[in-house]
């Protein structure tokens, strides 16, 4: 495009951008994008659920297993939680990466799975748990600025010892946690590659907002004993 004049960039450079950026941004684009927010959202709950689940199971054997607090929880759960969207939005943009049209079989979404409990366990214990410790700690009064700053550095240092050491102790939780990922994201992507639009559009959302309920439901009100079992 020829300008000569800095009047001349107006209109035409306008209807350039928007050309241009609609083709950047298509419905293939946003088709992917959605799937990969269908799979982090239901990953987030099976984040949080594994931690639940996990910290149960590590109760001293004459005590009686319970969750933790509203505030504690929110926290320590939550770092759960979003290890599950990072984990699953990881995997949903690998099984983008070279086309998605059709869904995938349930044998290679429980290697996928695998995937996911794996990388689950490595990021929890390496990174996401450290952080929401601190986070609590710092919540409770524990902690000053200070101390915040010198845990951080410690955490980014020391991520990767964490993260081999510390996951041993997540594994089975996180296995089960990949288990229901595997399954759960078979029954999302049918239902995301569905022929019907708005099967597709919005029966997705419903399944995956509808599974990731189920599993933190059962996960925060199934008794603690139950649960325990399970870690």
């Amino acid at each position: 495009m020829h300008v000569s004049r800095l009047s001349d960039v107006g209109p035409t450079l306008m209807t350039d951008i928007a050309v241009n950026g609609s083709k950047r941004i298509g419905p293939t684009d946003w088709r992917r994008l959605r799937f990969v927010a269908l799979i982090a959202v239901y990953g987030s709950a099976l984040g949080a659920a594994a931690v639940i689940v996990n910290l149960l199971s590590r109760t001293p054997f004459l005590d009686e297993p319970e969750h933790l607090g509203f505030g504690a929880g929110l926290i320590i759960y939550g770092g759960g939680a979003m290890t599950g969207i990072f984990v699953g939005a990881l995997v949903a943009a690998a099984v983008q990466f070279e086309g998605h049209r059709w869904p995938l079989g349930i044998r290679l979404w429980l290697i996928f799975g695998l995937v996911y409990g794996l990388v689950f366990a490595l990021s929890l214990a390496g990174f996401f748990a450290p952080l929401s410790n601190l986070v609590l700690d710092f919540y409770q009064g524990h902690l000053d600025p200070i101390e915040v700053l010198q845990a951080l550095s410690n955490i980014a240092i020391s991520w990767p010892f964490r993260a081999i050491i510390d996951s041993a102790l997540l594994l089975y939780s996180a296995a089960g946690a990949g288990l229901l990922f595997g399954t759960g994201a078979w029954v999302i992507d049918r239902v995301h590659t569905s022929t019907h639009p708005t099967t597709s559009r919005y029966g997705s959302w419903g399944i995956s907002l509808l599974l990731g309920l189920a599993v933190l439901f059962f996960a925060l009100l199934a008794p603690p004993t139950l649960l325990a079992r399970f870690g």
